[in-house]
């Protein structure tokens, strides 16, 4: 505690870019300003750097993989005795077996040529045997080669983070320092919640033709004009492909801190005033002059843009008969009988709701367990030897989920997201800001590596359903299911969020999908109380 009060100390006063006083943040061997994102080294890192002429870190990947000899194997840094056990999913050749064994033995021996032969032997028999593909990967000195066999690996097995990794560090995405980090299996980033208003980086949406900032979307097109000068912008951009899990969690991990922030200091380009508007919105409009801000990345880095956007298919109108229609019905008179639940008003507003989509593909395990028919077969159920094999069965089934949609928001909770049911995911298009003209949007509050643990679930129940269905009455079934590959994307999806104030004084939040019309109705609760 004493030595960070003493680099911070040695800290500017004042931010060279912005001015902002005292807005330094140590982070790692840096000063961040928290407004801007300006950084600059540590005094104590920058007087060690000048004493030393050399760096610290590897800065070019492509010189952690180039030998000081000219052998042609050898690993780029020191590994541990690999294993002889085969991790590859399916049948394993035995005369591949053989020589992939051979290969290891050689491996622990250090002797890197013959033992690569060993593993190419190993792939003449069986070119689908990823383990001989990962170790070759890693002995091998050329790039290009190495990068091939890491492709197959992750072709075969789309959630091996070793070779996942491994790629990430020849592609330049993690960093030796980085490696480092994930080396040690006791880190996690620290959480710091930022101290007050983070600095934002802005796109201010204006027409392209007359400048005026009137752009907003027509709900019968879905295309964005400008109400000023009648401009339309007919450009639209196709949705980005899903990224690996595998390497998001890696590059999370990585991270020294994870940002928790409070609020963001938004500067108008248009009438220069400056204020600070909740985290947790991705757009909002100047109070001042109109104009709409979509915000692209703070100075902390801390949030990702979107990759795709479903436009709403139904206007303001029809939502808000959707949820009179609701409320007319049987359940909704029956407790107007005890209650004065009458709406008074209605507050309606369209919003985009962020969500993580997930393609899993998973091993599913199902082991069905028959009834004993007879006083034989009870024995023998209670032998040493175990089960007769009509009585126990055990099968290893591949199957895959898509489109699992788990909500990035924490308000409005999972109870009332969940129900709103399903989206056409097939009318997404590319996200872009302008896209956000007439309906704001939210940042995630609920990150990747969170919402994945509940995809799993999802999944893991979906699949227990499904292949339970057609077993015998007598029997009984296990299904377990282990993720092998799994790709997410950040998507915005429509939603109109109601208020229904009440008669007696109560009031109802209300969610309504903005694709179908389906109402979800929440809980009637007192004013300031939230979903």
């Amino acid at each position: 505690m004493l030595n960070e009060l003493r680099l911070k100390s040695l800290a500017p006063k004042q931010c060279p870019k912005c001015q902002a006083e005292r807005s330094f943040k140590i982070l790692a061997d840096q000063l961040i300003c928290r407004r801007c994102g300006y950084s600059m080294p540590r005094i104590d890192q920058a007087t060690k750097r000048n004493k030393s002429t050399e760096s610290p870190f590897i800065e070019n990947v492509s010189a952690a993989i180039a030998p000081e000899d000219n052998a042609a194997y050898g690993p780029r840094r020191p590994i541990p005795p690999p294993g002889f056990g085969i991790q590859h999913v399916g049948e394993v050749n035995k005369w591949a077996k053989a020589a992939y064994e051979s290969a290891i033995t050689y491996m622990r021996q250090e002797k890197w040529e013959d033992a690569a032969k060993a593993f190419q032997r190993a792939l003449d028999v069986q070119p689908d045997l990823a383990d001989a593909h990962y170790y070759l990967a890693l002995i091998t000195r050329d790039p290009e080669k190495k990068r091939e066999h890491l492709s197959t690996v992750i072709a075969h097995q789309p959630a091996h983070s070793a070779a996942i990794r491994e790629l990430m560090i020849l592609n330049g995405d993690l960093s030796e320092a980085d490696e480092a980090v994930l080396d040690n299996p006791f880190h996690e980033p620290e959480i710091i919640e930022a101290s007050g208003a983070v600095g934002v980086t802005t796109t201010n949406l204006r027409c392209p033709k007359c400048g005026a900032p009137h752009m907003t979307t027509d709900d019968l097109t879905g295309l964005i004009f400008c109400k000023s000068c009648g401009h339309v912008d007919e450009k639209r951009q196709q949705a980005g492909s899903g990224g690996n899990l595998v390497m998001a969690l890696l590059e999370r991990r990585a991270q020294p801190v994870k940002w928790i922030i409070g609020e963001r200091l938004l500067a108008c380009e248009s009438c220069g005033a400056e204020r600070t508007v909740s985290g947790q919105k991705l757009s909002t409009g100047c109070i001042y002059c109109g104009s709409n801000h979509i915000f692209e990345k703070d100075a902390l880095d801390s949030f990702e843009q979107p990759q795709g956007l479903v436009p709403f298919a139904i206007n303001q109108e029809q939502a808000e008969q959707a949820i009179r229609k609701r409320l007319k019905g049987w359940f909704e008179r029956f407790k107007g009988w005890f209650d004065n639940n009458r709406i008074e008003r209605v507050n309606l507003e369209g919003h985009y709701l962020p969500f993580w989509v997930f393609d899993v593909q998973v091993s599913v395990r199902r082991t069905i367990i028959r009834e004993p028919s007879s006083r034989h077969q009870s024995y023998a159920r209670l032998s040493p030897g175990g089960l007769p094999n009509d009585l126990y069965h055990t099968e290893t089934l591949m199957d895959s989920m898509f489109n699992v949609l788990v909500s990035a928001v924490k308000s409005p909770s999972r109870r009332m997201t969940d129900k709103l049911g399903e989206f056409d995911l097939s009318a997404m298009i590319g996200y872009e800001s302008k896209l956000l003209a007439k309906h704001p949007a939210q940042i995630y509050s609920v990150d990747v590596d969170v919402a994945s643990l509940t995809a799993r679930s999802i999944v893991g129940e979906a699949m227990r359903m499904r292949h339970s269905l057609h077993a015998a009455q007598d029997a009984t079934v296990n299904i377990t299911t282990t993720p092998t590959g799994m790709s997410y994307q950040l998507v915005l999806l429509p939603v109109w969020v109601a208020t229904l104030y009440e008669l007696d004084g109560d009031v109802r939040n209300a969610l309504v999908n903005g694709q179908t019309g389906k109402v979800i109705l929440g809980k009637t609760h007192k004013p300031g109380i939230g979903y």
